[in-house]
């Protein structure tokens, strides 16, 4: 299983008041760091790796809470009931809706089929997203995955989720990896993910919030996201840490909505998400936070309201669109 390098210990610091970490070591193997505790020598907080996982969370959760292991939200409704599972399940695929089909991908690969899991989840994004969406998207992660290729020292991918970029690295870079996640369910998903598709040795797995990293001033020579900056209201606090611990590039993959689209705008307004999702405001709050931008690899393309599912009653995918629109995609280079 993928486990964390040794060779991250010397970037990270206490992301609570950024003193020095001592390290005990309880376990660990070729591939790194199976087990493991660090406690501040100055603020005395202490952080856990275990089952390969590092926790830098500074939220105000006992240990065994943090840590705790459930099934998602939506394997929990499944699992119980009956009139659900078995058409989300068991009926061919080409006759489920596009975002029950997604679902149905997201819970093969929790019962551990990973290669079927991603076979459902492509088919179902040929329903969910316009061809021009997707070709848009890829084209900003292979943009992403050349500009690394020979990069050296760790690539942080902040807000990894499923692993949508940090997967093209990992098979096309020769560089270490590190798949960042607020969300410890999320990065148990990835290591099975890593362990099925055979990426051991460069990736390890650490869980924090952005906007308190656990990573030394300066420290970076590479940040990357895919689309992490899409929800993110306030964001200062945010690229102020990222600017902090950056002492190279971020290359952030986004796209940006047109102004004058009223139907969307106001939805954007309403959930706080027009600091980053407009062009001109998101390079505001780039250089106030004392990033250097450039706009690279610009294009545009059209998005739809993603289609909701017709088994699970509320349930959807993406909350934005709510109306068609252009979407202009790029990677925002930041140094």
């Amino acid at each position: 299983m993928p486990n964390m390098n040794r060779e991250v210990l010397p970037y990270l610091e206490c992301p609570r008041c950024h003193g020095d970490l001592a390290w005990a070591i309880d376990a660990e193997d070729e591939e790194g760091l199976t087990a493991a505790e660090a406690r501040c020598t100055q603020c005395a907080s202490g952080y856990s790796v275990r089952d390969g996982i590092a926790a830098f969370l500074t939220a105000d959760v006992s240990d065994e809470d943090l840590w705790q292991s459930s099934a998602s939200a939506l394997a929990q409704a499944v699992e119980g009931d009956d009139r659900l599972r078995s058409p989300l399940m068991q009926a061919p695929p080409a006759s489920l809706a596009p975002a029950d089909l997604f679902f149905r991908a997201l819970l093969t690969e929790e019962r551990g089929d990973f290669a079927e899991g991603e076979r459902l989840a492509a088919l179902a994004r040929d329903g969910l997203y316009a061809p021009a969406y997707r070709a848009c998207h890829r084209r900003q992660i292979e943009w992403v995955v050349r500009r690394l290729k020979d990069a050296g020292g760790p690539v942080v991918d902040l807000a990894s989720g499923r692993g949508d970029l940090a997967g093209p690295l990992l098979h096309s870079t020769a560089a270490d990896i590190l798949i960042t996640d607020f969300s410890l369910r999320v990065l148990r998903r990835n290591r099975r993910w890593l362990e099925a598709m055979g990426h051991r040795g460069r990736a390890s797995l650490l869980a924090f919030d952005a906007r308190r990293t656990p990573f030394r001033p300066a420290s970076l020579s590479w940040m990357t996201t895919n689309l992490g900056l899409a929800n993110i209201r306030d964001p200062g606090p945010l690229l102020d840490e990222l600017r902090r611990v950056g002492g190279g590039q971020l290359l952030a993959i986004c796209h940006f909505y047109p102004p004058q689209d009223d139907a969307n705008r106001q939805a954007i307004v309403h959930l706080g998400l027009d600091s980053l999702l407009y062009k001109e405001q998101a390079l505001a709050s780039l250089q106030a936070a004392g990033w250097k931008t450039v706009i690279e690899n610009a294009c545009i393309g059209d998005a739809m309201p993603t289609p909701t599912s017709r088994l699970i009653e509320d349930a959807g995918i993406d909350a934005l669109p709510v109306a068609p629109t252009q979407l202009e995609w790029c990677v925002l280079v930041c140094s």
